[in-house]
């Protein structure tokens, strides 16, 4: 590697930046796919690296499946706001999600070239 040039480096410090990034990048399918099967258990935004959020839309409905087994006789009036909430939820996050994949792709690019350019 002595016997390259400065510019050789760099473009392969850059190459290696890329394939970096590649490996760190999140999917906007996957996320989808996540919150799509397990968006009620906030699955989507661990991946996403939103670990508050994440840990609130657990604990939400964790909340909820406590309150049903503790009154089993109203079980069934829940039953249908519940899922007509999950649902909702779901449909709204699904369309979040192509904006807060973008966004923590974009601060895992700026890591990267913040410790590119040092």
């Amino acid at each position: 590697m002595a016997d390259l040039s400065e510019a050789d480096r760099r473009r392969i410090q850059k190459y290696e930046l890329i394939q970096k990034f590649q490996g760190l990048k999140k999917s906007y399918v996957l996320a989808a796919v996540l919150c799509i099967f397990l968006g009620a258990w906030g699955v989507h935004r661990f991946y996403l690296g939103h670990k508050k959020i994440g840990f609130l839309i657990f604990g939400a409905y964790l909340c909820v499946i406590i309150g049903m087994i503790a009154l089993p006789d109203n079980r069934e009036t829940f039953i249908l706001p519940i899922a007509m909430g999950h649902i909702c939820f779901v449909l709204l996050e699904i369309f979040r999600i192509p904006a807060i994949t973008e966004r923590e792709n974009e601060k895992i690019k700026k890591s990267l070239e913040a410790e590119f350019y040092v």
